[in-house]
């Protein structure tokens, strides 16, 4: 129902966010931030005051390059099982981020709308209920009906009710009425209208809703959205809560699954140890899996069965050449025997017939 406007007065009191107004009524006059003057004179004084934050920056970039380099080195040390959870761990974190992020914009902009609309019906309320007080000039009544529905809805800020000329019939201010707070909405029209401002109170919604269509003023209703602000912060405390609670669990239930799916890698590391020093196993590794892991033992048990026969075959080679040597060693030292015999025997009978 109406327009809704983003408001841009300031303090209560006039003022805009503590900085005084100017003479024609705008904000900034006599700022320099606000108005757009720069102190300092030489371009050379302005590149002077910018080295230091360069250096400041340089120096975090090399920081987080240095900080990235450890990380990914204590990272490369982990097992398996531990990459696996640091990385589904942070895939869902980050979905958690974004979820709440998502969420929590959704549920402002729901909360806020809901919260114009019971602003509206309140305004509507009064605006109907007044209606004869206005005709008759009953102020007592004005009074009392206005106080009343300000107690019973806890979170209106204030309510006041404005003739056509714009003088203020009630209100239910307990330090007098706030400057400038009448002319938020201008000379306004028969439609209802919303206009969200930063005040001194913090964010109000102050709606505008004409009495008989304008013709007997309108009801001014201020909607604070500081209860809005608190069940955000509820809101989002139990979200954490419960987004911390979730990836404990996940972190605890990736950890035991991560375990075990790494569990016959780590059965297959053994036993590739074992045959690295010579050790083989007549049994082999089986799992009733036919991925990867499955297909990785049958490869594993195909090399062991061949090594191993490597290892006979070789063994039986050379069980084969020391056989071999040894005789021909015997021949050797035989035919040198017999030769050695004859030798002696010649010259023995040569002896004789000298």
């Amino acid at each position: 129902a109406g327009a809704d406007r983003t408001g841009a007065a300031g303090e209560w009191d006039g003022t805009c966010g503590g900085a005084p107004r100017s003479e024609g009524g705008g904000c900034g006059a006599g700022n320099p931030a606000a108005s757009g003057q720069r102190s300092g004179g030489k371009g050379g004084d302005g590149a002077a005051a910018y080295r230091p934050f360069c250096a400041a920056a340089a120096g975090a970039l090399s920081a987080v390059l240095t900080g990235r380099g450890d990380l990914m080195r204590y990272f490369a040390k982990l097992r398996i099982a531990s990459k696996l959870t640091v990385i589904v761990m942070g895939i869902v974190l980050l979905f958690a981020i974004l979820s709440g992020a998502l969420m929590l914009v959704t549920l402002t902009d729901i909360m806020r709308a809901s919260l114009e609309r019971r602003g509206l019906s309140v305004a509507a309320e009064v605006a109907e209920l007044s209606s004869d007080a206005l005709q008759t000039g009953n102020l007592f009544a004005l009074e009392e009906l206005i106080h009343t529905e300000k107690r019973n809805n806890d979170f209106v800020s204030y309510i006041f009710l404005l003739d056509t000329d714009g003088r203020v019939m009630a209100h239910t201010f307990t330090k007098g009425m706030p400057l400038h707070l009448r002319e938020l909405h201008g000379e306004g029209g028969e439609e209802p209208e919303v206009l969200r401002v930063n005040t001194s109170l913090g964010q109000i919604q102050d709606i505008r809703w004409p009495i008989e269509g304008g013709a007997l003023g309108a009801v001014r209703v201020g909607v604070s959205e500081d209860a809005l602000r608190e069940l955000l912060v509820s809101n989002v405390l139990k979200m954490v809560g419960i987004t911390l609670v979730i990836l404990l669990l996940a972190a605890i239930l990736i950890f035991r699954l991560s375990k075990i799916l790494t569990r016959p890698l780590y059965h297959l590391m053994e036993r590739a140890e074992h045959i690295s020093k010579g050790h083989f196993s007549g049994r082999a590794i089986t799992f009733p899996t036919t991925d990867e892991i499955g297909r990785l033992a049958n490869a594993m048990n195909d090399m062991e069965r061949h090594l191993r026969e490597g290892a006979q075959e070789r063994s039986r080679l050379l069980r084969h050449i020391m056989t071999a040597q040894e005789e021909e060693r015997k021949r050797i030292a035989m035919e040198l025997h017999d030769e050695s015999g004859q030798t002696l025997t010649a010259l023995l009978f040569s002896l004789r017939a000298l």
